[in-house]
């Protein structure tokens, strides 16, 4: 686990790559075999960030901020939720669901193998 105390700006993918390669840098020259796999905020999740992964074969979850174009294809997990919660099911009512997404911004669509992942959270 690694903090890092900056100032409160949305950092841009330069920097969060550079953060990457010194922490995972320190990592793997200890144990230069271990998988790895970064969790960040949406504000973490830049293309180049999720590129600089993808080429070192580090895994990621990143999370993302909702829009449009999410928010339909969580759609039928959140009613399956909902659903979950009117039928008495645990306190806390979880769906999880695969599907490949690209911002306008990205190049390629992600997740590009089992290591990469966005997050997708439904609050209704």
């Amino acid at each position: 686990m690694a903090i890092i105390l900056r100032p409160g700006k949305t950092p841009d993918g330069a920097e969060v790559t550079l953060v990457l390669r010194h922490v995972i840098g320190h990592i793997r020259a200890r144990w230069p075999a271990v998988d790895i796999v970064v969790r960040g905020d949406s504000h973490y999740a830049r293309p180049e960030a999720m590129a600089w992964c993808e080429r070192k074969r580090v895994g990621y979850i990143f999370g993302l901020a909702g829009n449009p174009v999410l928010r339909r294809q969580v759609c039928p997990l959140a009613e399956d939720a909902a659903l979950g919660r009117t039928d008495c099911e645990a306190g806390k009512v979880r769906r999880y669901g695969e599907f490949r997404y690209a911002a306008t911004s990205w190049k390629v669509e992600r997740p590009e193998d089992w290591m990469s992942g966005i997050l997708c959270k439904w609050e209704p």
